[in-house]
């Protein structure tokens, strides 16, 4: 989790990713689990914890999820200064 910053933007404030976006790992996708599986899976868990709605998983230990802290989710990329010089001349 240190390195993986993808996997750190779906957190929020509070740690928590959303468990359908979870799912939607190509590796949980392919066992065909749904997401009322996969929560009743991770209820048993020692390392994260469910939400109570059971829509997001977290660490469960405190310090160790403070100890990777908040990534804000990437912006979406800008167009090149080419592209953009470009889109201006064609609508000309």
């Amino acid at each position: 989790l240190v390195q993986d910053c993808y996997l750190r933007s779906l957190m929020d404030a509070d740690g928590w990713i959303r468990l359908a976006e979870i799912a939607r790992f190509p590796r949980i996708r392919c066992t065909g689990v749904t997401l009322d599986s996969l929560a009743w899976v991770l209820t048993t868990s020692t390392e994260v914890e469910l939400s109570a709605d059971r829509s997001g998983i977290r660490i469960r230990d405190v310090e160790r999820r403070r100890s990777f802290g908040y990534v804000p989710a990437l912006p979406a990329a800008a167009p090149a200064a080419g592209a953009a010089a470009t889109a201006v001349l064609m609508a000309s």
